[in-house]
């Protein structure tokens, strides 16, 4: 008497599964243009960014040092980025690294201020707009980029230490 029950309950389930596929498939065509988007950052991931030329990508003018250098990107308004960098000058002063520093900044004019008058005399400092940095997958401060001395990005790293002793091997190789 009750024989259809047991079809009834495999076709129940098979509309179920059925429409529980079409909502993922359709959730999936609304997020596409999430990944697409993520993807879009990947590629401008500063982890992208070695063998790229610093003067092209920051359109800052071309400075020439004898060497290969590092840049330090800092943020006028970050105290970590000043404990970093008085720490950096301080201990490898013997070494006499190059150092150059891109200081991103949104128009705290008495922090830019602040940052040049504690280091314009140790190292070369370029204002730049934060904008320019974080469009260029670089929002945190600091970070170090190992550069050549034609402006070609060989290793960066959010560690000093890490662009430090890559610096080393390269200076010991050239």
């Amino acid at each position: 008497m009750y024989d259809y029950i047991p079809n009834i309950i495999i076709i129940a389930l098979f509309i179920f599964a059925l429409f529980i596929a079409i909502l993922v498939s359709i959730n999936f065509a609304f997020l596409m243009p999430v990944f697409k988007h993520v993807d879009t950052l990947r590629k401008k991931n500063k982890s992208n960014k070695v063998g790229e030329n610093i003067y092209s990508l920051f359109n800052i003018p071309i400075i020439s040092f004898q060497s290969s250098f590092i840049l330090i990107i800092s943020h006028a308004t970050c105290s970590i980025c000043y404990e970093t960098l008085d720490k950096i000058l301080e201990e490898n002063i013997h070494k006499k690294i190059p150092v150059l520093s891109l200081l991103g900044s949104d128009d705290e004019r008495n922090s830019i201020s602040d940052f040049h008058l504690k280091f314009d005399k140790k190292i070369l400092i370029i204002d730049i707009e934060q904008d320019k940095l974080s469009m260029n997958g670089f929002p945190i401060a600091p970070y170090y980029l190992l550069v050549d001395r034609n402006g070609e990005i060989i290793k960066n790293s959010a560690v000093f230490e890490m662009i430090e002793n890559k610096w080393e091997e390269v200076e010991r190789i050239a």
